[in-house]
């Protein structure tokens, strides 16, 4: 449970009434909490009762938090409103304490002032620039525990904690504060407090409300002795309004257990979900084994209770069923079979006549298309096909994003290949190799097929979509890739493609006449419109 996210306690405490839960993030966050209420207030036993009160805040509102993502930036604000708040109802006897403190320790050194500034500077962040300043400099994880809490990578989370730093420094001089951004870091860093042990597990407790009725009642009554004239009318006038208070707090909650109940409803409904495709998943393998059971027919004159050994194969006891859709093949010479996606096109021949030809194309496209050769080699039913489309979708969308970044322009010509663009401009776009994204790529696309389909087809579809994955997606980003565009006569335009492996060696180069409307997508941005005007 300690590896969950903050998301997933909370549904956890709310929907289960998990304690267990609820003491996990507190000891998580109550070092945040904590040292901002010591910045901001200066006291520690002040800090203390402000790290309570926030997560009593956090217990009573956790129904309608369990899907914030930012649990910590709610937490720094809830603790700034309740330092506010404290601020202007004790600043008096504040003053008292530090005063006290001062004749008690008089050589305690003087916290920095910068310290009390730099809260309300995160707050003038943006919700998404301050989370990692948060989670970096005041919850004391790691950039890999920063990374995986953002869901990036760990250098972009690197590049987010000291864009953050940037942008906090800009506050900070706005106030007047001359300061570095590696001042600022060490600042951040050394203004952090943890939480002791104490404050921890008082905040924990009386979040669950485990705070036992005589000890309620003496503070309270502690209280009332220390209270002015004007404060106890004031508790008497609260007290004579008691039974709408307890209405009030009844009607809350019941609120509460309603949308208790709501969450169960819904973690019910999508457990059932879950089930139901679990089950017509099983449905669906049951009368797959069925239909190859029904494959093997006994002859004739054969018993019923025979079981289908191999050598009852081979003496001829079973037999192939002639009404069946499918042929039996070895498993062994599937690697040796390239399927291709065959495809009826009509052609316009001499005169008004037509022609029909078939156009042999990949099984898998280079937009990730799954083709109906390939699906029904593979027996997918829909629900299968649908699954494996979108992970092949997917990949291709991702590869072609992680592409981009890794392009550049230019105007070289590729090695291997040349031409002489009618009037001498070209425009060459250059994919970089990125073999190691590409194969962290290539890991998800199998994983996710693999759960959809089973490891067995998840194979033999990339096997069959090898030729696609070579060319089209690089090897899996382990090519680079170069693209060449010129204007040749008659309006149209040549381009050149080139290949090259991790030794820089061509091995795949092409050069190709044809009109502009065949120009790679990837290319066009960076063609300039005069291109595509008219020329002699």
């Amino acid at each position: 449970m300690r590896d969950w996210d903050d998301q997933s306690l909370l549904r956890e405490h709310v929907g289960r009434g998990s304690d267990e839960a609820f003491s996990i993030l507190v000891q998580r966050h109550a070092s945040l909490v904590f040292g901002a209420a010591c910045r901001k207030l200066g006291d520690a036993s002040g800090a203390e009762e402000v790290t309570q009160a926030v997560f009593i805040a956090l217990a009573r509102k956790a129904p309608f938090l369990c899907q914030h993502q930012n649990l910590s930036g709610w937490l720094h604000r809830a603790a700034m409103l309740e330092c506010q708040q404290r601020a202007r109802t004790e600043i008096r006897r504040r003053r008292r304490e530090e005063y006290a403190m001062k004749m008690i320790e008089p050589n305690a050194s003087e916290p920095n002032p910068i310290y009390a500034e730099l809260d309300d500077a995160l707050l003038e962040l943006s919700e998404k620039d301050r989370q990692p300043l948060l989670l970096r400099f005041f919850e004391g994880m790691n950039f890999r525990d920063v990374a995986k809490q953002l869901g990036l990578r760990e250098d972009a989370a690197q590049k987010r904690v000291t864009k953050s730093l940037g942008l906090l420094e800009r506050i900070l001089r706005k106030r007047g504060r001359n300061i570095t951004g590696a001042a600022l870091a060490v600042a951040l860093a050394e203004s952090a407090s943890p939480a002791p042990a104490a404050v921890v597990y008082s905040a924990t407790h009386a979040a669950l409300g485990s705070m036992s009725a005589v000890g309620i009642s003496g503070l309270a009554f502690g209280k009332i002795m220390a209270m002015t004239k004007l404060q106890t009318a004031g508790v008497c006038a609260l007290l004579l309004s008691a039974p709408l208070l307890l209405q009030t707090q009844r009607l809350a909650n019941a609120r509460q257990e309603r949308v208790r109940l709501e969450q169960l409803a819904i973690v019910s409904e999508s457990r059932v979900g879950a089930l139901t495709e679990s089950t017509t998943r099983l449905r669906t393998a049951l009368e797959e084994f069925r239909a190859e059971r029904a494959v093997l027919a006994p002859i004739p004159g054969a018993t019923n209770n025979q079981a289908p050994t191999d050598q009852n194969v081979v003496a001829g006891t079973y037999r192939w069923d002639p009404a069946s859709a499918y042929v039996r093949l070895p498993k062994a010479i599937l690697d040796k079979i390239e399927l291709t996606a065959n495809k009826r096109v009509r052609k316009q021949g001499a005169g008004d006549s037509e022609t029909e030809d078939i156009e042999r194309t990949n099984t898998i496209s280079k937009q990730g298309e799954l083709s109906d050769t390939l699906a029904e080699a593979l027996g997918l039913n829909e629900n299968e096909r649908a699954a494996a489309q979108r992970a092949l979708s997917n990949f291709a969308e991702q590869f072609e994003m992680t592409a981009s970044q890794h392009a550049y322009f230019t105007n070289t010509m590729p090695k291997g290949v040349g031409f002489t663009p009618i009037d001498g401009k070209l425009f060459t776009l250059v994919t970089r190799a990125f073999p190691e994204e590409g194969q962290e790529l290539r890991r998800r696309l199998v994983a996710e097929l693999q759960n959809q389909i089973g490891v067995e087809r998840a194979e033999i579809l990339m096997t069959q979509g090898k030729q696609t994955f070579q060319y089209d997606f690089l090897n899996f980003g382990a090519r680079e890739r170069w693209v060449s565009v010129g204007r040749a006569k008659d309006g149209l335009v040549t381009i050149a493609r080139s290949l090259y492996d991790e030794n820089g060696v061509s091995n795949s180069a092409s050069v190709s006449t044809t009109t502009a409307e065949n120009i790679p997508p990837s290319l066009r941005p960076y063609l300039p419109e005069s291109f595509f005007q008219p020329h002699e």
